[in-house]
């Protein structure tokens, strides 16, 4: 069945596991992010790929953290790759992150209608910029 689901959805939609993340295509709209498997830490360097960076059509980014994760072992998206993130790739209509801060640069998101922190205990306090969005919790 989830091949059959793919090959309907074509590459617009895809879903990668976090050590696949290298290559994403441009033409795609939307990136679901498998973050459920342990990575190899070497502190927070996590670094987002150019591929990524590079797909302007890219609507959904979805990289939802475990239920079940303890300190430390998962991903976990630093300040500077969530900048990266909403700086390159504005059209982003749905957003899951497991970010530790929301940098101010969320407000650079106009089209944002969907913006999922239910996993992210870390984060303390949103910044102003939020107060931009005109859709984020719908």
């Amino acid at each position: 069945m989830h091949d059959l689901a793919s090959s309907v959805a074509g590459a617009g939609s895809v879903c990668m596991s976090i050590s696949n993340l290298r290559e994403v295509s441009e033409k795609t709209q939307h990136l679901s992010v498998d973050c459920s498997t342990r990575i190899r830490r070497d502190g927070d360097n996590w670094q987002v790929p150019v591929s990524m960076l590079k797909a302007k059509r890219l609507r959904t980014f979805l990289a939802p953290q475990p239920k079940y994760s303890g300190v430390g072992d998962y991903l976990k998206i630093g300040e500077g790759q969530c900048h990266a993130i909403f700086c390159n790739l504005r059209r982003l209509r749905q957003l899951d992150l497991g970010a530790k801060t929301v940098p101010n640069s969320i407000g650079k998101l106009k089209q944002l209608r969907y913006f999922d922190l239910s996993s992210n205990r870390e984060i303390k306090m949103l910044p102003r910029s939020i107060s931009r969005l005109q859709n984020p919790f719908n």
